[in-house]
């Protein structure tokens, strides 16, 4: 658990639970994503809230694909972005969500 995962998973409201059985002991306030029953719902729920919540939202998601480039459409990131795939394909976005390993982008 990290600062930005914790604040994602606040953001959207996922509901958690004290992750260590005996906080009195070792608590580093880590929490667990829980379904509604109170057990664990695993991580890979956080993941696919954020999924559904972009696609509800009109984002058009793509899986493996490789992004080589990304650049602005004009002066301001205001104006969108320009991303370009290993394979060529073009896209401009007025929002991007890379999917980046968080250890090194947060260090």
């Amino acid at each position: 658990d990290t600062p930005l995962t914790a604040a994602i998973v606040r953001e959207l409201k996922l509901p958690t639970k004290i992750y260590n059985p005996n906080a009195s002991q070792w608590d580093h306030g880590m929490h667990v994503i829980v379904d509604e029953h109170g057990e664990d719902a695993g991580y890979l729920t956080l993941v696919e809230t954020m999924l559904h919540r972009a696609v509800a939202a009109g984002a058009i998601v793509r899986f493996r694909a490789e992004v080589v480039s990304l650049g602005l459409l004009g002066a301001t990131s205001s104006e969108g972005m320009l991303l370009r795939t290993q394979s060529g394909e073009e896209f401009a976005a007025s929002k991007v969500l890379l999917n980046l390993p968080q250890r090194p982008a947060i260090e």
